[in-house]
């Protein structure tokens, strides 16, 4: 599978497939396929990408073919071009959707499914993906090495997509209404609300490229900011009080649940 980077098809140019061409269609050519053909244009225009006719052509042409269009329309897509799949790898970021599921819509694929998140569109994607058995050595690598500029990729066990999808996949929304809530708390304060945005995105950006950088437990890097009876002390007494934690593991449990419930 040398020639999976350079015949890489996706068929979805949407929101998520339109943010993982971004990056991908950089490593070489690239292949799309949309019904609305006005996304499928863009993506030709603004990432130089090579536009199908339709996902049967697509699917003959490619070596590899990312499914990256909505759950309920997945079966009828690789219905269509399950015979074209023969002997190739399919990577589906179809949510909920199991390597069972894939493997009875398209019996002659090799399969990775993957669970991307919103910020691959800046490159700084949580990026969970599994394989089943028949995917080569070779096209695994492949796969890390094409998808390694849309973010972090962790290969899971299938059994913990769901807990992934809890934590990484809806982890964008905690994390924003954590920065709106905390940036409310600077306007509150006298801050401009504009600046106060910025000023808290920046210190989440700055905090985890810490975390990921120096390789340290987040309760050694906060004691670092902690002086005792300091002001930083004293607004980790308010999160306390306010039962944060509790409700940052229990947010993470409900949607794992929930996620349990929607693949079924």
């Amino acid at each position: 599978m040398k020639d999976i980077l350079k015949t890489i098809g996706f068929i979805g140019c949407g929101n998520m497939g339109g943010a993982l061409i971004k990056k991908i269609a950089k490593n070489g050519a690239v292949y799309v396929y949309d019904s609305d053909e006005a996304k499928a244009n863009a993506c030709v225009k603004i990432y130089g990408t090579t536009r199908a006719i339709s996902a049967l052509e697509l699917a003959q042409k490619c070596n590899a073919v990312v499914a990256a269009v909505k759950p309920q329309q997945l079966a009828e897509l690789l219905s269509s071009i399950r015979d074209a799949l023969a002997d190739k790898v399919l990577i589906s970021i179809a949510a909920g959707v199991t390597l069972t599921r894939l493997a009875e819509l398209a019996p002659k694929a090799r399969i990775i499914r993957v669970m991307p998140n919103t910020p691959v569109q800046v490159g700084e994607g949580a990026i969970a993906w599994t394989a089943a058995a028949n995917v080569r050595a070779e096209e695994r690598a492949a796969f890390v090495k094409l998808f390694s500029p849309c973010g972090l990729l962790f290969p899971l066990e299938e059994k913990l997509m769901d807990a992934f999808t809890a934590l990484a996949g809806s982890g964008p929304a905690y994390v924003f209404t954590l920065i709106n809530a905390l940036a409310e708390g600077g306007v509150h304060e006298g801050l401009n609300k504009n600046d106060a945005l910025r000023m808290t995105a920046q210190t989440f950006l700055g905090s985890a490229r810490m975390l990921l950088e120096l390789g340290e437990h987040p309760e050694v890097l906060k004691d670092r900011v902690t002086s005792p009876g300091g002001t930083t002390m004293a607004g980790l007494a308010a999160l306390e009080t306010g039962a944060v934690r509790s409700a940052c593991i229990q947010a993470v449990a409900a949607a794992r649940a929930r996620a349990e419930e929607l693949g079924k």
